[in-house]
């Protein structure tokens, strides 16, 4: 967990009036993110949707070819579910990298940020140059964004 989590709340306040009101907590598993999402949550009463679960369920009644036509819609009514005016957080997103979803995980968060501002821990790491990694290189979850223009805050002591 971040102990000063003033740099989230920032970037919050920052991408207000940006066209894609998304901020990336960016970190690998165990760095944290939860932690923070949670101290969030409980200091501002942002609401925390981990999406993993639920839609890992909600999936299983669908056939496996509609699946990636199902997947945006449940994470919307998950959102929408919510209801928060400020701000979502949003965790455990590892299942949208699944390759048989066939999900840009970062494009559609920038899609749904459009309407509403969200905060997504993202279980990877931010790059010097600013690139965006999820998984190592070889791995079939694996997924490299280059300038994404996004707001991102790095877990403190990660690469």
């Amino acid at each position: 967990m971040i102990d000063d989590l003033s740099a989230i709340i920032s970037a919050l306040e920052q991408v207000v009036t940006a066209p894609n009101r998304l901020v990336l907590l960016v970190g690998p598993p165990g760095s944290g993110k939860t932690g923070s999402l949670i101290a969030i949550q409980k200091e501002h009463g942002y609401p925390r949707v981990a999406l993993g679960p639920p839609v890992a369920e909600e999936l299983r009644s669908v056939p496996p070819k509609r699946r990636p036509a199902q997947v945006r819609e449940i994470i919307t009514r998950l959102l929408d579910d919510a209801g928060s005016p400020k701000a979502v957080l949003v965790d455990n997103i590892e299942v949208l990298f699944l390759p048989e979803l066939e999900t840009d995980p970062l494009g559609l968060f920038k899609d749904l940020s459009r309407n509403r501002t969200l905060c997504v821990s993202w279980p990877g790491v931010l790059e010097e140059d600013g690139t965006l990694r999820y998984a190592e290189l070889g791995h079939p979850e694996h997924r490299t964004y280059r300038k994404t223009g996004i707001s991102c805050v790095r877990m403190p002591g990660t690469v």
